[in-house]
């Protein structure tokens, strides 16, 4: 088989000859595949004819010949391909001539356009001869009363056949021209390429050493990560036992001093000094402000892990400015400085949690009531067509200039005299700037020291946003959400789903028939499924829904308590009216065992108690065993447990209580260092996604992708 020819050096030229020389090698190789065709196909017509009665001599004739003539090209083509191209175009339109004589066929003579586009491809102008060759034949026996062929309709196709050749053959041959040319331009290009070689081998050597100083600056930043996440959780966790620490004696400090600072009476007929009357109220307002800082320290914890999340919900802003106003107007009740409330009209609904952003306000306005002894306080709001501003301005002490920069920091104060004279912890802005932030909003703050001071904070107004006076049709719509349904036997997973699925609406389902009334009023998107709450027939609701449902298990610490049974959970530390508030809500209570490894905590109990002047005998125990034993001797109408003591601890005490029947029904008051002690929600199995069948393959990869873009950071061995 001859093939094109190929460029002898790089800057070899392409010539005519090389052209022509080309073209002889397609029509040599389209020879020789006509030639294999016709020995084919002309043996198989042979073949059919020989079993034929009367046997078809003239048929099996020309089949022969045809075959001959294929067998002879094929032979010749490899040495002489010109004289096989002639011979076989020749050879074909002699027989075609021969048939149209023979045969009274009338679709015989249009099998000659196949024989032009043939004849056309092998030798260059041999169309036209074809043509003439077939027009004359079936004119001639037309003309002689042989055949009765439509003379002037074969005419015309035949010479449209031609005409279409010459083109198509034309536009090939152009084709290879522009093949050559191109071939010389690559190789060309190729002898550039060369030249730059050496180049490019220097360039990819200074590569691959870039290369490895990356990689070896990307594993140092890997360690670095894994430093910097280590001494994170290093503070995390020291913000935690530090609070812990501190919490224990302070509790104690802060219940014996307002103890003895509000019911003195309790420790019999004893003469009070002025004195010691005045330092006590002292250390009692000390111990607060102390109780106060560690919960800063321990929300500004949260904060930083970033486990915080926004629950945001159409806001109006009049009613929320109205709430904080009813708020803050009880802390400045008394005091030298009066509150002034100053708001726009028509003021817009804003996208807000609105937990967060009243925190925000009511603790500029608690530093602005800290820090202005006389004066006034004012908080004001108006609207600008992009944003909504907010002023809170005192009339206090104000700001030294160069220090007006550092006060969102955390811990820091403006002067250290200001720590002592107006206490604070320093952690009340630097929250507040995270929550204004997370809202995609600022805050800033302006200051004359001497003067007073205003904090400014700008919330954004999105269009999406309708002011009060909007239509309610429009508002129902932009309000509208799409809906996602919890079934969990208890609400605080679906709060939790709620405060972090900004955008949807999550309603919780606590039972199978809630979720079959709710799947009738609503259209959700997905069901989220917690299996750890063991709703009734949860797995056939499962398997009959034809939304996707996310299967996971997530127990709380405050889900455990329930299912112990009469228990509620109260957090240190512990004031007297909140202790009688709780005991309140049991009834009658006649007598209260204390379980803690704490002496001072028992005691403290007990003097609230008898400050209270209910007559209710207060038991103590000192370990998880000791308190076993004394239920088991009494049963007591209320029990107070510690979570953390040496040897069982709270929930260990709670689960043998549970198993006992004697024990079982009495209440329990969990008593927590910390509201958050069970840090929230906590997956204990797999995750499974449900009823996806017939998504498309994209669908799924979006989900892996979302999937591995959650998931936290690999860590080395």
């Amino acid at each position: 088989m001859q093939h094109y020819r190929s460029a002898r050096s790089p800057f070899y030229t392409p010539t005519w000859g090389d052209i022509e020389q080309n073209r002889d090698a397609l029509r040599s190789q389209l020879a020789q595949r006509v030639a294999l065709f016709l020995i084919a196909s002309c043996s198989f017509a042979m073949w059919l004819c020989i079993p034929l009665d009367p046997f078809p001599v003239i048929p099996f004739t020309l089949f022969l010949l045809l075959f001959l003539l294929a067998w002879v090209v094929r032979r010749i083509i490899q040495t002489r391909s010109s004289l096989g191209r002639y011979a076989l175009v020749t050879g074909l339109s002699l027989t075609l001539a021969a048939a149209l004589v023979l045969f009274d066929m009338p679709s015989l003579p249009f099998v000659g356009v196949f024989l032009i586009f043939t004849s056309a491809m092998l030798v260059r102008h041999s169309e036209i001869a074809v043509v003439l060759l077939l027009i004359g034949v079936t004119a001639v026996l037309t003309l002689g009363g042989v055949r009765d062929y439509p003379v002037l309709e074969l005419g015309a196709v035949l010479l449209c056949a031609g005409v279409v050749a010459w083109l198509l053959v034309g536009t090939l041959y152009t084709a290879l021209e522009w093949e050559s040319m191109s071939r010389h331009r690559s190789d060309q290009l190729l002898s550039e390429i060369r030249d730059h070689r050496a180049q490019l081998s220097q360039t990819v050597k200074s590569l691959n050493q870039a290369y490895e100083l990356q990689r070896r600056t990307h594993q140092e930043l890997v360690w670095a990560r894994n430093s910097a996440d280590e001494a994170r959780r290093s503070k995390e966790r020291f913000a935690a036992n530090i609070s812990h620490e501190l919490r224990t004696p302070l509790n104690l400090i802060l219940g014996f001093s307002e103890v003895m600072y509000k019911t003195p009476e309790v420790y019999g007929e004893i003469l009070w000094p002025t004195k010691l009357r005045r330092d006590i109220s002292q250390i009692y307002r000390n111990s607060r402000h102390l109780i106060e800082m560690i919960d800063d320290i321990l929300d500004l914890s949260r904060v930083e892990i970033a486990s915080f999340s926004l629950n945001t919900e159409a806001t109006p802003l009049a009613p929320l400015i109205a709430d904080v106003e009813e708020i803050a107007g009880d802390m400045f009740r008394g005091h030298p400085a009066h509150l002034i409330v100053e708001t726009e009209p028509n003021l817009p609904t804003l996208e807000l949690d609105r937990t967060r952003i009243r925190q925000v306000l009511l603790n500029l306005l608690g530093n602005a009531k800290r820090f202005t002894e006389h004066g006034s306080v004012r908080l004001a709001v108006r609207k600008t067509p992009q944003e909504v501003i907010v002023e809170v301005s005192d009339t206090g002490i104000g700001v030294a200039p160069e220090k007006l920069q550092h006060l969102f920091e955390e811990f820091y104060q403006a002067d250290s005299s200001l720590r002592r004279s107006y206490s604070g912890a320093g952690l009340g802005l630097s929250i507040s700037k995270r929550f204004v932030e997370a809202h995609g909003g600022r805050i800033w703050v302006d200051s004359v020291q001497g003067h007073g001071t205003t904090f400014y904070i700008a919330l954004p107004i999105r269009r999406t946003n309708l002011s009060p006076q909007g239509d309610p049709a429009s508002r129902l719509i932009a309000d509208a959400r799409p809906s996602v349904l919890v079934l969990d036997s208890e609400h605080y997973v679906a709060d939790w789903l709620a405060r972090a699925l900004q955008g949807f609406e999550v309603h919780a389902c606590a039972s199978g028939e809630d979720l079959l009334e709710h799947m009738k009023t609503l259209a959700p998107r997905v069901v989220f499924w917690n299996a750890a709450s063991q709703v009734d027939e949860s797995l056939y609701l499962v398997r009959a829904l034809s939304i996707p449902v996310v299967e996971f298990s997530v127990r709380t610490g405050d889900g455990l308590l329930r299912e112990r049974g009469p228990v509620a959970r109260l957090p240190k530390p512990i004031s007297s009216e909140r202790l009688l508030r709780e005991i309140e809500t049991y009834g009658e209570i006649r007598q209260i065992l204390v379980v803690d490894d704490d002496v001072g905590f028992t005691q403290l109990i007990q003097r609230m108690v008898e400050a209270s002047g209910l007559p209710i005998i207060v038991q103590q125990a000192f370990s998880g065993e000791e308190g076993l034993d004394t239920m088991r001797q009494m049963l007591p109408d209320l029990v107070l447990l510690d979570v953390v003591m040496p040897d069982l601890n709270g929930l260990q005490v709670l689960d043998i209580m549970t198993h006992d029947p004697a024990l079982k029904s009495i209440p329990v008051l969990l008593l927590t260092e910390d509201p958050f002690w069970a840090g929230g929600p906590e997956v204990v199995g797999p995750v499974t996604v449900h009823n996806i069948s017939g998504w498309h393959f994209g669908d799924l990869l979006l989900l892996l992708k979302v999937i591995l873009t959650a998931l936290p950071s690999g860590r080395r061995l």
